[in-house]
């Protein structure tokens, strides 16, 4: 399973991944000019800047 928190004010994406019951073990943080992948669909990439309409 994997969490995107997608922060407006900031303009970063929070990526949450292996969750527990607890909390998730894993997470990361992508700002402006940084690519992510999307775990379900690996072929895919998009940039922080598409996410915002820049």
């Amino acid at each position: 399973m994997e969490v995107w928190l997608v922060d407006i004010n900031e303009q970063i994406i929070e990526v949450y991944q292996q969750p527990t019951t607890a909390r998730y073990q894993l997470m990361q943080k992508f700002a402006n000019g940084q690519t992510l992948s999307i775990k379900a669909f690996p072929n895919v990439n998009i940039t922080v800047n598409e996410m915002f309409g820049r």
